[in-house]
């Protein structure tokens, strides 16, 4: 994995060699048996790689309802859960599940900050905010660790690296779909419905690390907000700009 691609798996490997770095990432033999849920399939694809590259075995829920199910039909070692899903949200699956008496570890996740005392007053263990890096859930699940066979670890590296290309393909061409999709919405004026897709968007392009998106992304925000139809055309036009680059698939980069 190199620039952009070590971007786009959240690694952020700032400084000496991603592969060592990773390596030493991998001497962790944590193995847990963990449910995700999270309604982007590109944040439910990077979280899934990274989990199974620390040892675990994912079970994954499109939202907050799927995930209910699973975790009273079966027994997890951890749930990870975003806050913003349709149907049924984190908060409300932590809650109900708390009711329930389902003693499990939850960690939230968002791609806002501030959220953390919610999550707490809401019964969950942790929560994170996006992008996490290879390095951060390392530690984190370092707290609910079991052995995981060398041989296994080894096998999750290699599908690690063999998953870049995927992934950046996977993100290409969701970008390409959200994108097309937010303008014809600002064009109808449906701004309403925009403003849910941009933060969709904003949300899985948290994930691949693209800060810069992030920021485009909040701005076109806080101009649907606005309601000027200058303004969305401008923000949306910058945003359109950022992306192009990341909607360019390996082969042709």
């Amino acid at each position: 994995m190199r620039g952009a691609l070590s971007h786009a798996f959240a690694c952020r490997f700032e400084s000496g060699d991603p592969e060592e770095e990773l390596s030493v990432l991998m001497e962790t033999k944590i193995g847990l048996r963990v449910l995700l849920a999270d309604d982007y399939p590109l944040s439910r694809q990077l979280l899934r790689t990274q989990l199974k590259a620390l040892g675990c075995a994912v079970v994954m829920a499109e939202d907050g309802q799927e995930a209910r199910a699973h975790c009273l039909a079966a027994e997890f070692d951890l749930l990870i859960t975003d806050l913003n899903m349709p149907i049924c949200d984190g908060l409300t699956l932590t809650r109900d599940l708390r009711a329930r008496g389902v003693k499990v570890p939850i960690i939230g996740m968002t791609a806002n900050v501030g959220e953390e005392q919610r999550c707490l007053d809401a019964g969950m263990n942790a929560c994170l905010v996006k992008p996490i890096s290879l390095a951060t859930l390392a530690d984190i699940l370092r707290g609910f660790m079991s052995e995981q066979p060398e041989a296994e670890r080894a096998a999750a590296r290699s599908e690690l690296k063999s998953a870049a290309t995927d992934f950046r393909n996977a993100l290409a061409l969701s970008l390409r779909e959200d994108s097309a999709q937010i303008e014809e919405l600002l064009e109808a004026g449906r701004y309403a419905e925009a403003e849910q897709m941009v933060h969709r968007l904003k949300g899985g392009l948290a994930v691949a690390s693209a800060t810069k998106a992030v920021a485009f992304c909040e701005a076109l925000e806080r101009a649907i907000g606005t309601g000027a139809p200058e303004s969305i055309r401008a923000k949306y036009a910058a945003l359109a700009d950022e992306l192009a680059p990341l909607m360019k698939t390996s082969d042709e980069a």
